[in-house]
Parts: structure tokens; sequence; C-alpha cells
């Protein structure tokens, strides 16, 4: 006698628990269709409205962009930096010494990896202000190119962030709740079949197996992240953004 074998889809995250779920239901219609068995109905429609907040959220959209803007105002300052770097050599006192106070600036702020992302571009917006302040042309230094298209960016990111910021608040509660529905109807569906497979075996074991295989699998994928989780001693900061 086969039973499906208790699983906790907790620790996997909300696309990974509702792909777990639509599994379980492609396997099940192939034993029982949804106006016939009520247990396998629910699970669909509660998955289903769980897949369709799931789709409608942006918040990963925004997390990208926000990582975007960090990155261009990363590497164009860092770009800047290394120019400076080299004409802080340069013969020519006026480029030399315009090199000289870019340079003090970035000293001046210090490293900015290892604080919050939210923190970084608050420096960063404060390095690209000064350097405009100096009003050092492209003849004397050729930054211009590389803060010009970051000045505008502090004020991007405070937008996307805020707007983030919102959405998850008003969103995120309802894509929780749907989640719990559906597992919990998961649950329910599972308690359900386990009768069945009592009554019918030769109807449902095969179903039963193969929903064990596919628990199998997911456990053992979430095995494997723990075990790299532990192995991990320092992750990138994301936690800002």
């Amino acid at each position: 006698m086969m039973f499906i074998k208790t699983f906790n889809p907790v620790r996997l995250t909300n696309r990974e628990s509702v792909t777990f779920l639509m599994q379980v239901i492609e396997s099940a219609k192939s034993v029982d269709s949804e106006s016939e068995n009520k247990a396998l109905e629910n699970l669909v429609a509660k998955n289903t409205e769980f897949n369709n907040y799931l789709t409608n959220d942006t918040t990963v959209v925004r997390t990208n962009q926000l990582l975007g803007l960090l990155t261009q105002m990363n590497d164009n300052l860092h770009a800047v930096r290394l120019i400076v770097k080299g004409f802080s050599f340069s013969v020519d006192t006026v480029k030399k010494e315009a090199a000289q106070k870019v340079l003090a600036i970035f000293a001046k702020y210090g490293n900015t990896y290892g604080i919050g992302n939210f923190e970084r571009v608050s420096k960063f917006r404060h390095i690209t202000d000064e350097i405009n302040a100096l009003n050092i042309t492209t003849e004397v230094l050729p930054i211009a190119e590389f803060i010009e298209p970051i000045k505008n960016i502090p004020d991007d990111f405070n937008a996307i962030y805020t707007e983030r910021a919102e959405y998850v608040a008003s969103t995120m509660g309802r894509i929780a709740e749907s989640r719990r529905a559906a597992e919990e109807a998961y649950r329910s569906f599972v308690i359900y079949t386990n009768g069945l497979a009592v009554v019918e075996p030769e109807k449902y074991d095969a179903f039963v197996a193969q929903v064990n295989q596919i628990i199998a699998k997911v456990s053992l994928m979430i095995g494997n992240r723990c075990n790299k989780a532990a192995d991990t001693e320092v992750e990138p900061n994301t936690t800002e953004c």
C-alpha cells in the first residue's frame, strides 16, 4: 500500500512552491479530472490564484532596476577613479592638480563596499556632486562622459526604492495569503488522495509513486541549497535591494 509522503513546502521560494504544486496537479490530472475530484479542483483554483499574484508581482523587476542603477554608478565612478589616478602623474600641472582634487574627494568618502545599498547611493551622490562642483572641463580631464550619465541616478534610485516599498506593503500580504491557501489545499488533497489510494490502490499507486518522486527531487534541491549556504561565509549585500 502506497501513500504520498509528508512534505512541507515552507522552505521553497514562492516560485518553487507554485511550480511544485503545478507538477502535482499535472500528475493528478492523469488519474482524476477536476470535476470528479473536488480536492483536486480546489487545489487547482487556489494554486492558480497564487500563480496569478506571482505573475503580476513586479518586485523582482524593481529590484533589478535598483541593482542596475547601483552597478552603473559604481562602474562609472570606478572609471573616473582610474582616469584621475593616471592623470595624477601628469607633467601638466593643471591636469595633475585637477586629478588630485578628484582623488581627494574619493578619499574623503572612503570605500563604499560593505555598506548598505541605500547608504552607498548616498555616498555616490556626494562624490558625484562634489566632482561636478569642481567644474573640470573635458580638456583638463576626460571624465564628464562618465559623470554626466549618473548625476541623476540617486533620485531615480530613491524613486524606485520608494515605489517598491509601497508596492510590497500593498501586495506581499496577498501573495503570502494566497500561498497559504494553496498549500493548505495541497495538504487537504494529499489526505483525500491517500484515502483513495487505500480503496483503489490499482488506480492510485502509480500516481502516488510519481508524486513521491517530485517530493524527493524538491527535497534534494532544498538539501543541496542548505549545504551550499552552510559553506558560504560571506554573501552579497542585497538586503536593501
